[in-house]
């Protein structure tokens, strides 16, 4: 079994081969960005919670323009005949986002000049790329915690961020700056005046949002790509398809669930009931499909598969409980009891459990 890392680092990974799983969203997110970069928009804030898989699809866009094919759309002209790309890869910190740019484009010496200056030696950069038809591409990740830095020390820094984003937008240069955030732009303003929210918001139009979290039924995609080699044992075979039989056909896991039997067939040893209610925890109260990935890393489920057992809702609320105990106690466990309560009340008492 290909093991799942619980998080990638854009620079740490760049070379590693990571299993990566093409969902529709990763494909929409991908194709927006090559529609919108053809019509002269080049500067991208990639949004989506905690664990969604933001720095993984950073990691695939790049190998997918280096040719190793990750999308359903191969790249064919997108960059006007350029085939070939420079990366430059950053990963955020609590510091300066002009410093730290001009330092990974060995623009030191530039970092107490004008945002005129600095973009000026930054275009002699771009343009030596471009002569040797290549083009350049600028990712990003944890965008956030230079935005933070920004907001607390030095909220004119965002001038340079909007001049960056203009010159990337410039539809006769070859370069792509995206960027991935944890929650909407405007929301690191927090603790400015309102002038300088205002100024923030000007910038966050320079740079087009892309929402990225991907829906329950997705999380239990991964999870059945993940376990899809794992037969059902023969002993299990009957009275587990009827299970999962009825369980669907109580409408316990929604209409658009219920007909994904792909998804619903490759699950074992997680019973669909369980699964579901995994995957929503884990969203609620952990951190998608990293949560996810962890748990299918776990020892818990790993017992389960070696002896052969199904793990059913009383083994999900015991995980989480483990696991998860500090964000179900922080003043949401009723919640968590009550969902969790809930849907075994309904099953036990729907016409097709009965």
């Amino acid at each position: 079994m290909t093991r799942f890392k619980i998080s990638t680092n854009i620079n740490r990974d760049a070379n590693a081969e990571l299993d990566f799983i093409v969902t529709k969203n990763a494909n929409e997110v991908y194709n927006r960005i090559i529609h919108n970069h053809s019509r002269g928009q080049n500067s991208f804030s990639i949004i989506g919670s905690y664990g969604t898989g933001k720095s993984t699809f950073l990691w695939a866009f790049e190998h997918h323009l280096n040719g190793d094919v990750k999308f359903d759309s191969p790249v064919n002209g997108e960059f006007k005949g350029v085939r070939k790309f420079d990366f430059k890869r950053i990963v955020g910190e609590g510091t300066s986002f002009k410093k730290r740019f001009c330092i990974e484009f060995g623009l030191e010496s530039l970092v107490n000049q004008s945002n005129k200056e600095v973009l000026s030696e930054f275009d002699l950069l771009c343009k030596d790329i471009n002569s040797r038809n290549r083009a350049l591409v600028i990712l990003v990740d944890e965008f956030g915690k230079h935005l933070e830095f920004i907001a607390k020390h030095n909220p004119e820094e965002m001038f340079f961020i909007q001049e960056l984003a203009e010159f990337c937008n410039d539809s006769s240069k070859q370069v792509l700056f995206i960027t991935t955030l944890h929650q909407n732009f405007s929301v690191y303003a927090k603790g400015l005046s309102v002038a300088e929210k205002s100024e923030w918001d000007k910038v966050r139009g320079r740079l087009i949002d892309i929402a990225f979290d991907e829906p329950v039924e997705q999380l239990l995609f991964f999870a059945s790509q993940r376990l899809k080699h794992i037969q059902v044992p023969e002993l299990l075979k009957v009275p587990y398809w009827k299970f999962v039989k009825t369980i669907v056909s109580s409408q316990l896991l929604g209409k658009s669930l219920s007909k994904q039997n792909d998804t619903l067939d490759k699950l074992f040893p997680l019973d669909p009931l369980a699964a579901d209610i995994l995957t929503k925890s884990l969203q609620r109260y952990g951190q998608n499909e990293r949560s996810l990935f962890t748990f299918l890393e776990s020892q818990e489920l790993s017992e389960k598969i070696e002896h052969q057992i199904v793990f059913t809702v009383p083994d999900c609320f015991d995980y989480l409980i483990q696991n998860l105990s500090s964000e179900v106690e922080n003043g949401e466990k009723k919640p968590f009891q009550a969902t969790m309560e809930s849907s075994c009340l309904s099953f036990r008492e729907s016409r097709d459990f009965i």
